[in-house]
């Protein structure tokens, strides 16, 4: 078959190429809140270590099915970062000029699922963490 090749008949559309072959059925997938999915467990935050005046390590664990991870970054009841992406079971910084030195901020993460089968997470229990002086 030519590379990229595409191919449709009776609603199902098939793609090869030289390093994928993707399949199409019918409708598009109806999202896991529509269809009943199942949520996914709330990951757990474990705090490291202030690195830097505007920074500091943690650790997101890893959650089963568990797809991508967030985390939210709080200052009292105000959000200072929101939607940061974070990868689970290794220590991760978080670094921004939104962040004052030797401050303290409460961050939670969220375990996201695919959607179709696992919904997200509702979000990890609050863990106190702080910027470096």
């Amino acid at each position: 078959m030519k590379k990229n090749t595409f191919l449709k008949k009776r609603n199902i559309a098939v793609l090869t190429s030289s390093f994928a072959l993707v399949a199409v059925f019918g409708t598009a997938p109806v999202s896991a809140s529509e269809h009943g999915g199942t949520q996914l467990a709330k990951p757990r935050v474990t705090f490291g270590w202030p690195m830097t005046t505007a920074g500091f390590i943690f650790t997101v664990s890893c959650v089963p099915n568990g797809v991508s991870y967030t985390v939210r970054v709080q200052q009292g009841e105000r959000t200072v970062l929101k939607n940061q992406p974070a990868i689970c079971g290794t220590n991760a910084l978080i670094w921004s000029n939104s962040l004052n030195a030797n401050t303290k901020y409460k961050i939670t993460a969220q375990a996201i699922g695919d959607g179709i089968t696992y919904k997200t997470s509702s979000e990890s229990d609050e863990v106190l963490v702080w910027t470096a002086s």
